[in-house]
């Protein structure tokens, strides 16, 4: 799956790819409902996200981040997951139609070169869904 990079510059980069590592694992997960559950302190999600990026200029820095754009409870019922309700939006969609997104969540490793970010594939491994509202550490993303 080839994802065009959204930015307020994408003008200046129209050709700056990400492809996501492990599709395969991911559609698998997701066909039989994978369910990732988070608590209080923090889960690692799995399978952990990995993505090449390709076309960045390798001298200039670059800020990676991972937006959560929809938010909801689900529930487990007659085999399938059903929402049963938004939770707060944290996202706002401008006029343009591209979506803002409030929650996120920085590489580790940002801000870095474009050859450090192409050199391998980037891993958020250590990001960590939780059911925390205050105090988030940087490597947790509330998950409700």
């Amino acid at each position: 799956m080839d994802t065009p990079v959204l930015s307020n510059n994408e003008d200046d980069h129209p050709a700056i790819r990400v492809q996501m590592k492990d599709k395969q694992v991911w559609t698998a997960f997701n066909t039989i409902m994978l369910e990732n559950m988070a608590t209080n302190e923090g889960r690692r999600m799995f399978p952990s996200i990995k993505a090449v990026i390709d076309n960045l200029q390798p001298s200039m820095t670059y800020d990676i981040y991972m937006d959560f754009i929809e938010r909801g409870r689900y529930a487990w019922t007659n085999n399938q997951w059903i929402k049963i309700y938004d939770t707060p939006s944290t996202t706002n969609v401008r006029n343009d139609g591209h979506v803002q997104q409030l929650q996120r969540y920085r590489h580790e490793n940002s801000p870095n070169l474009g050859s450090f970010w192409m050199d391998n594939p980037v891993s958020f491994v250590r990001l960590k869904l939780t059911t925390r509202t205050e105090n988030l550490t940087p490597d947790q993303v509330n998950n409700h």
